[in-house]
């Protein structure tokens, strides 16, 4: 009746035998509430602030907690709350890998989109005022000079993408110190006196002794109008053993920050390490060492020293030649599949490095003939297939997760029971990596214990590698 009196089309009538379309938006899950911050991260958060209001060299700290104990959490969580939004400043975190850019944007978002519902936030603390997140690492580069300046932001940068800028123009990240409140260094361990990459994007952003393009440094920052600003706060994580120590990295970040209950327990317990304190309070979970031969001697050769003496590690060619080693690749997989299928809790849920890529897939196919639930990551895995054989390993459908090194930062799966380390690890840093994606502990979401287990190779060549790899296993073991 409508049309005809409208004379419009009979096409404009609904037929009642066609539906609308179904609009997909995809699949949301409720948020988890935000958990209170333990007491030993609210001492961290307090020494944060206190130093977050002091000027120059002073406003620098490292943070040196180990993995698992939610340094990042304290961390984003004590930035946001020092965060001056009346003054649209900013936050710029880096870090030097994809995977770690990703896991800090997802905290920055998670904890700024629940703040005003964080635990102990007062009414007149309430806020409601717009944060701005920008991605500039790998293919995610927006241009900074276009940053919104009538809003605070936050800033996940790899630290390859700013060497570029730095290298290129280096008076675009000259200007945008002037809008930074803090620099966040992820993994700050590397950010060593002989870091080139570092040392040239901090003194653009002029947080190094030398002056910048815009005449600044740790002690001046200043625009080039004559305007003051302060000198952005400085903070360096790392989750590595003793990184603090390190003559450069002292330098660089002035003073170490520990929580007071760690302070106190290393005057009573001298003869025992910080991880200590987090195990008996079970933050991290206990660890047992579990040792396996493979029967297979790595030869050394005088490029393998070379190597090791330059990098602190095996050039990659050798790691493949022993990945490509099928006896030994056959040895491994046959003793983990009788951990896998006896039932032990311990081997419930398994995250296994190996030497190579290929070895990883290898390992995880011939699992699966044998009917242990496997899958192999690699960084060439498309992010929907990495995202649902993650999610399928949290939730303990897939038994034996494995990788090269892809998940040895920037992951967190809370319950696993076992690490496998098929690969010779000669750092400290990687170890403590690796070992610490199981360390959880269940005040932390994580399992009370979980098991290292070490596949062992002989060594032939003039290295002494068997010593160096002992004395890594048993410092990180209980």
């Amino acid at each position: 009746y409508v049309t005809e009196k409208l004379k419009l089309s009979r096409a404009f009538v609904c037929s009642p035998r066609h539906k609308a379309p179904t609009i997909n938006l995809g699949t949301f899950v409720p948020r988890k509430p935000i958990p209170r911050l333990h007491t030993y991260q609210k001492s961290i958060r307090k020494q944060f602030k206190q130093i977050y209001k002091k000027s120059g060299k002073a406003r620098r700290l490292m943070l040196c907690l180990p993995t698992g104990t939610g340094k990042t959490r304290v961390t984003v969580q004590s930035g946001l709350e020092c965060l001056d939004l009346r003054k649209q400043k900013g936050i710029l975190w880096i870090a030097d890998r994809n995977e770690l850019c990703q896991q800090a944007l997802e905290t920055f978002v998670e904890l700024w989109q629940m703040r005003n519902l964080w635990p102990d936030t007062k009414e007149n603390h309430l806020v409601d005022e717009p944060l701005e997140f920008i991605k500039y690492w790998a293919d995610h580069r927006s241009d900074l000079y276009e940053v919104d300046s009538d809003s605070s932001f936050v800033i996940v940068a790899s630290i390859q993408s700013l060497y570029a800028i730095a290298n290129r123009n280096s008076s675009i990240l000259s200007r945008l110190a002037l809008r930074l409140d803090m620099v966040m260094i992820d993994e700050a361990h590397k950010c060593h006196s002989g870091a080139k990459s570092y040392n040239q994007v901090l003194r653009a952003l002029g947080l190094g002794n030398h002056k910048n393009e815009l005449g600044n440094n740790i002690n001046r920052c200043m625009s080039p109008r004559g305007q003051e600003f302060k000198v952005p706060m400085l903070i360096g994580l790392s989750a590595t053993p003793k990184a603090h120590k390190t003559n450069s990295l002292i330098s660089r970040f002035h003073q170490l920050i520990l929580p007071q209950q760690v302070k106190t327990w290393r005057k009573k317990q001298t003869h025992t390490s910080d991880l200590s304190f987090f195990i008996s309070r079970r933050f991290l979970a206990g660890n047992t060492k579990v040792e396996v031969k493979t029967a297979y001697t790595i030869d050394i050769s005088s490029k393998d020293q070379e190597h090791y003496d330059t990098f602190n590690t095996l050039p990659n060619l050798t790691y493949q030649r022993i990945g490509q080693n099928t006896e030994r690749t056959l040895s491994i997989v046959k003793d983990l599949i009788t951990r896998c299928q006896s039932n032990d809790e311990a081997y419930k849920s398994v995250l296994m490095f190996t030497c190579s890529v290929e070895q990883a897939h290898l390992i995880a196919l011939l699992l699966r003939t044998q009917n242990v639930n496997a899958y192999a990551l690699d960084g060439t895995s498309s992010k929907g297939t990495r995202n649902r054989i993650i999610q399928k390993f949290r939730k303990q459908e897939v038994q034996v997760l494995v990788n090269c090194d892809l998940l040895a930062t920037g992951f967190d799966a809370p319950k696993i029971s076992c690490v496998a380390i098929a690969k010779p690890i000669f750092s400290k840093t990687l170890y403590a990596q690796m070992i610490g994606r199981g360390l959880r502990g269940p005040k932390m979401g994580g399992t009370s214990m979980c098991t290292i287990l070490n596949y062992m190779d002989e060594f032939s060549g003039r290295l002494n590698l068997d010593e160096i790899r002992n004395q890594i296993i048993a410092e990180w073991a209980q």
